[in-house]
């Protein structure tokens, strides 16, 4: 949309309240370069309703789903959707619980691809009372393995994933640990933040670094237009261009410059070096 967009109440009985666009799981996992900038609708069975996680004014919850021929994805539903979520979970207890995530988009850790919702622009469905629901638990109505979904209960299941054992920390509370562990010299440890890119900017004026393609590790530039490496302790004809950038994140309770590297960095955009 754009300036030049209008809009119109339209009052037609026959026109669908709700329209869904539902891409297959095998589709979405074996997407290799997931587009950032697509949304799409995906509908399926809870198989795992995960738990909440919390920091500071944000929430998250990442939720097993099984499509009807039993490819599983995982999905983070975020804060805005959290509330709806637990919500509707409750209500279907007893039930074998059937979600549409609405406007979702891909998204990728580790190299496994899942789903997450997107600010307010997402919808979650549980058992909701439309043909798309009806439809898909007919397909499934003579699957005994879904049964066992009716006892997922509350919240509180943790998928083996990303959030395991995890420890949740304000910006605030590790900038005062670190001065901690600078003042009592007391061991230093791995913790998540959840925090708003603010910006980025490159790292001592350079977005990447020339790196070795046998062990990507920093090399120097001969004269000869050579590359060499004094980990491999060789000399190589090419090298390879790998991110290395600072991104300047915010929370609630303070700021931080973190530099990321190459992998995280793909991970982050969905594009590669070149």
């Amino acid at each position: 949309m754009n300036y030049r967009t209008e809009m119109y109440e339209v009052r037609d009985t026959e026109f669908p309240a709700m329209v869904f666009s539902f891409k297959p799981f095998g589709e979405i996992a074996s997407s290799e370069n997931a587009d950032q900038s697509s949304f799409f609708d995906i509908i399926g069975v809870i198989t795992s309703p995960g738990r909440v996680v919390k920091q500071s004014r944000y929430r998250l919850i990442e939720v097993e789903i099984s499509d009807e021929h039993h490819n599983k994805i995982l999905c983070t539903i975020w804060d805005s959707n959290v509330e709806s979520y637990l919500s509707q979970l409750s209500k279907a207890e007893g039930t074998v619980p059937i979600i549409i995530v609405q406007f979702c988009k891909p998204n990728v850790f580790r190299g496994e691809i899942g789903v997450s919702t997107h600010y307010q622009a997402s919808k979650i469905l549980i058992n909701a009372d439309i043909d798309e629901v009806k439809e898909f638990r007919s397909r499934i109505k003579h699957d005994d393995t879904f049964l066992e979904t009716i006892s997922v209960g509350q919240p509180g299941m943790m998928v083996n994933r990303e959030f395991d054992d995890l420890d949740v920390k304000a910006l605030g509370d590790v900038v005062c640990l670190e001065q901690f562990i600078s003042d009592f010299g007391q061991q230093d440890g791995s913790y998540w933040v959840f925090g708003k890119v603010e910006s980025i900017e490159p790292h001592f004026g350079e977005w990447y670094y020339l790196a070795c393609k046998t062990c990507v590790k920093k090399v120097r530039i001969l004269d000869d237009k050579k590359f060499r490496c004094d980990f491999c302790i060789k000399n190589f004809d090419v090298a390879v261009k790998r991110f290395r950038f600072v991104a300047n994140i915010v929370d609630d309770s303070s700021n931080a410059s973190i530099l990321l590297w190459d992998r995280e960095v793909v991970q982050l955009i969905g594009k590669k070096g070149e």
